[in-house]
């Protein structure tokens, strides 16, 4: 990669040409080893649709000449998406995944500024499955 271009999008700063949609940055052998065939296609197919919907948000101008999401637009670029992705057919977790790895942003940023009933989704679904929240009595606590 070159200096001109945004290690995130892959714009070319110099001539405003933004993400090159024939190649989604997915290292796959770090996935071979936590995910079945069955999740990798969808993890693949949902970050294709994050990369489809981030063309057509509101905030897309604004972030493709940028190198990092600033904070404040992490919310409402996730929410514009997520309308817009089919979550009968992903599970909003892969989604969650999908977006964190696609902008390059950590989980916990993600996590610090979702809305609260994504907070009570996400622990809820990590609570069923591994039992994290046994002891803990007080939604305030997590949230």
């Amino acid at each position: 990669m070159d200096a001109n271009n945004d290690k995130i999008f892959y714009n070319r700063y110099n001539i405003g040409d933004c993400y090159n949609s024939d190649s989604i940055d997915i290292n796959l052998e770090k996935i071979y080893d936590i995910y079945d065939q069955h999740e990798i296609n969808n993890i693949i197919k949902i970050q294709k649709l994050i990369e489809c919907y981030f063309t057509e948000t509101t905030l897309y101008k604004n972030l493709c000449k940028k190198n990092k999401i600033q904070k404040r637009y992490i919310k409402p670029l996730f929410l514009e998406i997520l309308n817009k992705i089919d979550v009968s057919k992903y599970n909003t977790i892969d989604i969650i995944i999908s977006f964190c790895e696609y902008f390059q942003i950590s989980y916990k940023n993600l996590y610090d500024e979702l809305p609260i009933e994504y907070k009570k989704y996400i622990v809820k679904y990590f609570d069923k499955m591994y039992n994290i929240v046994d002891d803990i009595l007080n939604d305030e606590l997590i949230f």
